[in-house]
């Protein structure tokens, strides 16, 4: 159990949208859900599908498929997880339960959520607002002998992804129950959550409405934080399956204004070759032998001996689609960002910088390298480079003294991988600027200090370095003077400006 449950799979939808769980099924953070949607991409993030509980039936007896911590973890039940006999990534993830008499297995998807093609393109309206789609689809197969009846039980929530929630009379679920759906919404004395639906391809909706009571959620409590939470189940679908036949589940954001097409298996599919097609064109631009400027191995390297390709590519191919999984959408700048981290990181400035060799150049993705390196130059103020984009256009904080600094290293790799010198001709003013700022003195006190040549700052209550942890005003690690790292940057970047040795 214990390799079960600390194993994690993630899928993401490029608008900072996710789900994520374990292998064994159970929910052991606050952030595990089927449906954690970006409300303003890629921040905002809320919780409300948590998971379906499962369980089958046939003519002898029933199966719980679920495995749930409670008591503080001293209990679980039911114990699905015993009936597990295989978990895959790849292609979606995939889980299959079996018995002597039967066989189960669960598919997850969750297509990319930027409906137009590419980012920046085809907006809806003057105001460039994209149109945004956040879904997962899941599907059974059923494998046995005789007729049965699966069990679906949706458990959901309306709060904020690094929250929790409790069973309390401020917190109401309205249902608007429809033939194959039902449209969701959490509702609080003077505040209405977020619209959802879940849609079925076959089976029958028992309305019921009843909390679920104290979830154990271990990995919050090792973390120190609250770890129970209350989940409501509006109420279950029972689907008859005969063997081979599947059932599909949709949940998605929003209440549709148009009919949606019937869900069917063809709907699954469609949604798996969507995210395949999505992939291949991401491994096309990496061909197996590939080499660059920047030494990234290439999938023939990656074994010490070379002498299986085949296992070197399929790593190599992970590889990218994990590096993908960080890739996003920011609406409030209406461009690519990078995830500094899941489940709980948003977008950081100095994260992105510094990732984006790798998850940009090194891929051959050379317009996402371009955009962001564009997107971040473009809000540079006295020098500094962002650090964090607030949702809601909100201005963007400016509270690290390397971000600027890793822009700067990060277009030197650029230039060198693509010689797209033009490019540097429309950004050295932002180099420009950002050199002068240093020199001359911005803000923080961040300054050349002139007995040394070195980088030096004095602001004793922030933490301007990635030691940026702050409690109570006071940084956690003070790191005010000249720090290491930060001094071999700024000699970097004196080699790239001297190297380029523009007016």
């Amino acid at each position: 159990m214990k390799d079960l449950d600390s194993r994690e799979w993630l899928l993401t939808n490029g608008l900072g949208s996710f789900a994520s769980g374990t292998v064994c099924d159970a929910r052991t953070r606050t952030y595990h859900g089927w449906l954690v949607t970006a409300l303003d991409p890629p921040g905002h993030r809320t919780l409300l599908l948590s998971h379906l509980d499962a369980s089958l039936e046939l003519a002898e007896a029933t199966w719980a498929l679920s495995t749930n911590f409670w008591d503080g973890g001293k209990q679980i039940e039911p114990h699905g997880y015993q009936l597990l006999q295989s978990f895959q990534l790849e292609p979606v993830p995939s889980w299959i339960w079996s018995s002597e008499q039967w066989q189960l297995t669960r598919q997850l998807v969750m297509p990319y959520g930027l409906v137009e093609e590419g980012i920046g393109d085809s907006k809806t309206n003057s105001s460039n607002s994209h149109q945004f789609c956040n879904r997962i689809l899941v599907q059974y197969r059923y494998e046995g002998s005789e007729v049965a009846t699966l069990r679906l039980r949706p458990l959901i929530a309306d709060r904020d992804f690094h929250h929790q929630q409790s069973a309390t009379g401020k917190l109401q679920f309205s249902q608007l129950i429809l033939p194959e759906s039902i449209y969701l919404q959490g509702i609080r004395p003077n505040l209405v959550g977020t619209p959802w639906q879940l849609r079925w391809s076959s089976g029958y909706y028992q309305p019921e409405g009843v909390w679920y009571w104290n979830y154990y959620y271990p990995e919050e409590n090792l973390r120190g934080l609250s770890d129970c939470e209350d989940l409501y189940s509006p109420g279950y679908l029972s689907v008859i399956l005969h063997p081979g036949e599947t059932v599909t589940l949709e949940a998605r954001v929003g209440w549709s204004e148009s009919t949606l097409p019937k869900l069917n298996s063809q709907s699954f599919e469609q949604a798996i070759s969507e995210v395949q097609a999505r992939q291949n064109k991401l491994f096309s631009l990496v061909p197996v032998t590939s080499t660059n400027h920047l030494s990234v191995p290439s999938p023939a390297d990656i074994s010490p001996n070379n002498n299986n390709s085949s296992q070197n590519e399929l790593i190599w191919r992970q590889l990218l689609r994990a590096g993908d999984q960080f890739i996003a959408y920011r609406a409030s700048i209406d461009g690519p960002t990078v995830i500094a981290g899941y489940p709980w990181f948003s977008d950081w400035g100095r994260d992105t910088l510094i990732a984006l060799p790798g998850l940009a150049l090194a891929t051959g993705q050379f317009d996402l390298a371009k955009g962001l390196l564009e997107t971040f130059g473009s809000y540079c103020r006295d020098g500094l480079i962002p650090n964090t984009f607030p949702d809601q256009d909100a201005e963007p904080t400016y509270n690290s003294i390397d971000a600027s600094l890793w822009w700067i290293e990060t277009l030197g790799l650029y230039l060198t991988t693509t010689q797209d010198w033009d490019f540097l001709t429309q950004q050295y003013p932002t180099v420009r600027e950002i050199y002068k700022a240093y020199t001359a003195g911005s803000r923080y006190n961040i300054r050349v200090d002139a007995a040394d040549g070195l980088l030096i700052w004095d602001a004793p209550q922030v933490a301007l370095t990635w030691m940026d942890a702050v409690i109570d005003g006071k940084p956690v690690t003070p790191r005010r003077g000249k720090p290491v790292e930060i001094n071999a940057l700024w000699y970097s970047a004196l080699c790239w400006i001297s190297k380029w040795q523009l007016p």
